[in-house]
């Protein structure tokens, strides 16, 4: 009995073994687009699932301050997305210390290129706590948000001190289901 049933086992494992073909499916990535304009460097996934924007390596000296809005192609974000912001600040002379702000409105741009001048607040962190940081070393350092609630963003860098320093900045989105 016992041999029986040995054997009906190997022959249900050996039927399911080459009866079973299983389909293997190439991961399939969508091909990014990429845009050059200006300051910054965005790709994006053709179905606005995935954006990744890069603000090119610029500088800001002493008591400067510098505003990044984020591209048209951005505005208005009407969906929900998690985004994770890198700032990579390097000291090149001086006593380095830059804060940085990421700041969002719900007021409309006036037009294509005029960012609204009212309605600005802090954007809120994934510890629901203003996205903003001063360092006064050189160093990477990421904001995560778990949501995105505004129409228009933008990424404030501002000096202080006797100093010059360089930056780069990195927006990574995805699309929440």
């Amino acid at each position: 009995m016992k041999q029986k049933y040995l054997l009906g086992l190997l022959a249900l494992i050996l039927f399911s073994f080459f009866s079973f073909k299983p389909s293997i499916v190439a991961d399939k990535q969508e091909e990014m687009i990429v845009e050059k304009e200006g300051n910054f460097e965005m790709r994006y996934a053709p179905s606005g699932s995935f954006y990744e924007l890069t603000f090119t390596k610029d500088t800001i000296t002493d008591a400067e301050s510098d505003t990044l809005y984020l591209p048209s192609r951005l505005r208005p974000v009407l969906s929900d997305f998690q985004v994770s912001v890198a700032v990579t600040r390097t000291s090149i002379s001086g006593t380095h210390n830059v804060a940085v702000k990421v700041q969002e409105s719900n007021y409309a741009y006036t037009s294509s290129t005029v960012p609204p001048t009212a309605g600005w607040v802090a954007t809120l962190n994934s510890a629901n706590a203003a996205a903003a940081t001063a360092a006064t070393t050189a160093t990477t350092e990421g904001f995560f948000l778990p949501h995105l609630y505004g129409i228009n963003y933008r990424t404030i860098l501002i000096g202080t001190g006797t100093q010059s320093s360089s930056y780069v900045i990195r927006w990574v989105f995805k699309k929440k289901t």
